[in-house]
């Protein structure tokens, strides 16, 4: 366990993390020198204290997690990004994060693709709009057979989609293209990692197992 994070467990052969981004001014501090020149640079571009907080939080708590494996100081990591802008790490396992509000989730894996959503629990007044524009055939089904709660059956559906773009190196520049999930080459996983929060996880399967 890192300040700040811990480890919720693994689904799928995937190590999951939860990282609290709302961290105490003298916490945060020490969290700076974390930074790459790129990343300090980038959070004193952001205008809002609280965004600001949370953006140094979440790259410092992704970069000790990832070092905690490697055994190197969390600035030492040098990141590049893939043909489609997918951040990875030369040398490290495959990793991906995701927050909303004052948490965020980092899934880390061996050998693999992953991808992981997360989304706080919220109204959502243009989701209909959303799903009838972006939301594939199957999923509109899946959204519009939820009578209880639209907004939580919209957010995991999301996720599950967003989850997917980003195992595949897309992000949300991909989902008018993407195709349905291959679930012969990937796993999905619904998550609930805190109390008014859902997500997905989306790891590639292993040839063979």
């Amino acid at each position: 366990m890192t300040s700040g994070s811990e480890n919720i467990g693994r689904v799928g052969e995937v190590d999951l993390w939860l990282l609290h981004l709302d961290l105490p001014d003298p916490e945060l501090s020490q969290r700076w020198s974390d930074l790459s020149t790129a990343e300090r640079e980038r959070a004193d571009q952001l205008s809002r204290p609280e965004v600001r907080r949370r953006f140094i939080a979440a790259r410092s708590g992704l970069r000790r997690v990832l070092a905690s494996y490697l055994s190197v100081p969390p600035r030492s990591l040098e990141f590049f990004k893939g043909p489609q802008g997918k951040p990875a790490l030369p040398g490290g396992p495959q990793f991906n994060l995701s927050h909303s509000d004052d948490l965020a989730l980092c899934a880390v894996a061996h050998g693999r693709q992953v991808g992981i959503d997360l989304e706080r629990l919220r109204r959502i007044p243009e989701r209909d709009d959303i799903a009838r524009q972006w939301f594939r055939e199957e999923e509109r089904e899946a959204y519009h057979a939820e009578s209880a709660s639209r907004d939580s059956a919209f957010l995991r559906l999301w996720t599950r989609r967003e989850a997917y773009l980003k195992a595949i190196g897309t992000g949300l520049a991909g989902l008018e293209t993407s195709s349905a999930i291959d679930p012969e080459r990937w796993e999905v996983h619904e998550l609930r990692p805190f109390d008014g929060y859902v997500g997905a996880l989306v790891v590639e399967r292993i040839l063979g197992s």
